[in-house]
């Protein structure tokens, strides 16, 4: 089976090597001449576990000791979440935060030895008609599978769908800090740390021994960053005065598509559903849809690919709805004013933030469920 993937990113890559370790190959177009891409990035255990699947062995991360929630303004623990050998033992893969660039690089190294695997750099697809990749310079390339893995402005999913990208009225800056974790005057530990406060909010973790990366989210986007911030706990601001660089992004998603395949057309990742990152999810399920799709390939032929198509997508679409759901719960619960709903909300944290209320996510093996799936007969037409 002739398979184009169209994207070189974390889906594409993810797929590819997966893809490869079930004993097929494809060719991955990737239009950009270089994987490095800035940073940080959490990966939970259901995306580890997948990432081990696929061949990354060599992924140099932090394996963060918890997840602290905390007040905005004294930085007073709210919440706990254990992380380190506790998730790792009951979910048999670790918590990892790591540069997003490092990720790439490990996939890059994972697909470019398998000889199943062609990567082509530089190579820009315009558009997609049927099993066929139309390329900017003006070639084209046939394919019995073409996968979509070009991002929230996909050309692929244009096959699809007529959606539009949509406006969050969320703005992210994004930062690194060059500070060790046992400078931070706590136990010398590594964490992750979310403040929620007023209209806003902000996530920092380590991803080496040296740096912090941080995301600082806000529903104001007139603000300018160390304003947007005044008044906020030291640690917020000392953090925010130490960033190297910053990048600011006005957040942007996409419905799923109300198809996921269309004959020997499909998608995954941020072309198939672009989460807002107000859930540290949106790469693990990235990665899981590219697991999950790579399994349906490697259990299909030519004639049964249209039905296990519908298949994945029926599974992928359960799945994200569920995790879309958390993160519009996120997206109003972390920016509440202070006041009786922002006290409730402090107290359901503490009763909520337990490894055991994190199973449906950390425990959810996509590749198990889509076999499964895979496995059930078809259901003859009427």
């Amino acid at each position: 089976m002739r398979v184009a993937v169209v994207g070189g990113g974390i889906a594409g890559l993810t797929f590819a090597g997966r893809l490869a370790s079930l004993g097929l190959g494809c060719t991955v177009y990737e239009q950009e001449p270089t994987t490095a891409q800035g940073y940080g990035i959490q990966l939970a255990p259901n995306a580890v576990r997948l990432l081990r699947r696929a061949g990354v062995r060599e992924l140099r991360a932090v394996v963060p000791e918890r997840v602290r929630i905390r007040r905005w303004d004294d930085g007073r623990d709210l919440a706990t979440t254990p992380l380190g050998q506790a998730c790792a033992h009951r979910f048999g893969a670790p918590y990892l935060t790591l540069p997003r660039s490092e990720l790439l690089a490990a996939l890059h190294r994972t697909v470019a030895r398998r000889e199943e695997v062609q990567l082509r750099y530089g190579v820009r697809c315009v558009r997609v008609d049927a099993g066929s990749l139309y390329l900017a310079d003006s070639s084209s390339v046939a394919a019995d599978l073409v996968v979509g893995a070009d991002g929230l402005h996909s050309v692929v999913r244009s096959a699809l769908s007529p959606d539009e990208v949509r406006d969050s009225g969320i703005t992210v800056h994004r930062g690194l800090v060059r500070r060790r974790w046992t400078d931070r005057g706590t136990d010398g530990v590594p964490e992750v740390c979310v403040w929620l406060g007023p209209g806003r909010h902000l996530v920092a973790y380590p991803v080496d021994r040296d740096r912090y990366s941080f995301v600082a989210a806000t529903v104001d986007p007139g603000e300018a960053l160390a304003e947007a911030y005044e008044g906020w706990d030291r640690q917020v601001r000392d953090l925010l005065a130490g960033a190297e660089s910053v990048t600011r992004w006005e957040l942007r998603d996409r419905p799923p598509p109300r198809t996921w395949h269309t004959g020997s057309v499909t998608v995954i990742g941020d072309a198939a559903h672009a989460i807002l990152p107000l859930g540290a999810h949106g790469a693990n399920q990235a990665i899981e849809s590219a697991a999950a799709l790579a399994v349906t390939v490697a259990g299909s032929s030519r004639s049964s690919l249209t039905t296990n198509l519908h298949r994945y997508a029926g599974v992928r679409a359960e799945r994200i709805g569920r995790v879309m759901e958390l993160v519009r719960h996120n997206a109003a619960d972390h920016h509440l004013a202070d006041g009786p709903a922002q006290r409730d909300r402090d107290e359901g944290l503490r009763r909520r933030q337990s490894l055991a209320t994190r199973t449906w996510l950390y425990g959810y093996d996509v590749e198990a469920v889509l076999s499964a799936a895979l496995a059930r007969p078809a259901v003859p037409a009427i």
